[in-house]
């Protein structure tokens, strides 16, 4: 099976939607290729924000294939992310994480 929503976003896509939907600044920056794997050989270090595992997940497309059984097969209609992301994502809106100006990278 694959699990996937009815539209296909990008990843700096999808972190702006969250952002807009749980009322934070976006403050996205690209991530160039050359920094963000010279970054990644640092992913053993503690608190590091990349591991290359995920820098190498990231270069690869994550979508399902089509006509591949996904959601449908468990009776379930996938909904967009403008439908039901307010009532998801609600918790994080008007509390300490609201207003808060964050920067998030992501490869372009």
């Amino acid at each position: 099976y694959e699990i996937g929503g009815p539209q296909v976003m990008s990843m700096l896509e999808l972190h702006r939607e969250i952002l807009q939907l749980t009322g934070q600044k976006p403050e996205i920056l690209p991530l160039p290729d050359l920094a963000g794997t010279a970054l990644s050989y640092l992913g053993w270090i503690p608190g590091a924000p990349l591991t290359r595992d995920q820098w190498l997940m990231l270069g690869r497309d994550n979508v399902p294939a089509k006509g591949a059984p996904g959601l449908e097969a468990f009776g379930i209609k996938p909904a967009p992310l403008a439908a039901v992301g307010s009532e998801w994502l609600g918790r994080f809106r008007g509390n300490r994480f609201a207003g808060r100006r964050i920067g998030l990278t992501a490869a372009s």
